[in-house]
C-alpha cells in the first residue's frame, strides 16, 4: 500500500469513528408523555394529589414521568442534572415569570373546544433558527380554575426546538390556563429556565 493510500484510507477511518461519535450525540431519544384522566390514569390521580404543593420539578418528574428523570440521569452532566431538577415546579402564573430570551423563545398556547388544545414549546433563535442546543425539555400543565387537568412533558437532545402538547376532552365550561415549565443548556454550559401561560375560557 503506497502513502497516498495509507493517507486515505487514515482519514476515511477518522471520517466513520467521527460519523459514530455525531450519530451517538444527536440521536438519544427525548421523552415524551401525555397523563390525562383517561391516558396514564394513575399518574394523573398522583398529579392531581401533588397538584398545588411546593415541590420541585426533579420531584414531579419522579413522581410522574420517571421515564424522564432517568433520560436525564442517563444522559445529562451530574451538575446539569441536579441544576434542572432542583428548579422549583411553577403550577400556575398569572404572566410569564421571565422574559423571552434572545437566543431562546418560549411560548405557551391554548385553544377552547372539544378538546381544548394546550402547549407550551421552545424555539431557538440565535444565531440561527436551526443552531442546536445540548438539551431542552417543556413541561406543559393544564389547570382549571384551581384543578389539575392534564399534564404533558416532552424533551430532546441537541435540538432547536421542543413543543410539550396535550389535549383535554369533553371539558365542562371555566377557564382552563396552561402553563409551561422551560428548561435548557445552552451551547456554552450556561443553563436556564422561564415559565410562560396562556388561558381560555370554555363555553
Amino acid at each position: 500500500m503506497n502513502n497516498k493510500s495509507r493517507v486515505f484510507g487514515l482519514v476515511l477511518v477518522l471520517l466513520l469513528m467521527a460519523t459514530m461519535v455525531f450519530a451517538q450525540e444527536y440521536n438519544i431519544k427525548g421523552v415524551n408523555i401525555e397523563v390525562t384522566s383517561e391516558v396514564n390514569a394513575e399518574r394523573f390521580a398522583i398529579a392531581n394529589e401533588l397538584y398545588g404543593q411546593d415541590i420541585t420539578i426533579g420531584e414531579l418528574l419522579e413522581k410522574v414521568f420517571p421515564e424522564a428523570l432517568e433520560s436525564r440521569k442517563r444522559n445529562l452532566p451530574p451538575d446539569v442534572y441536579e441544576k434542572l431538577n432542583s428548579e422549583p415546579m411553577v403550577w400556575e402564573a398569572e404572566n410569564d415569570i421571565a422574559p423571552t430570551s434572545e437566543v431562546i423563545g418560549h411560548i405557551s398556547y391554548i385553544y377552547s373546544g372539544n378538546p381544548i388544545n394546550f402547549n407550551s414549546g421552545s424555539r431557538v433563535w440565535l444565531p440561527t433558527p436551526w443552531t442546536t442546543v445540548p438539551y431542552m425539555s417543556a413541561l406543559s400543565t393544564l389547570t382549571r380554575e384551581g384543578s389539575f387537568q392534564a399534564a404533558s412533558f416532552r424533551e430532546g437532545f441537541w435540538v432547536y426546538e421542543i413543543s410539550a402538547a396535550g389535549t383535554r376532552p369533553n371539558p365542562p365550561s371555566g377557564r382552563y390556563t396552561v402553563t409551561g415549565n422551560h428548561q435548557w443548556q445552552n451551547r456554552n454550559g450556561g443553563i436556564g429556565a422561564t415559565v410562560t401561560t396562556d388561558w381560555v375560557d370554555q363555553k
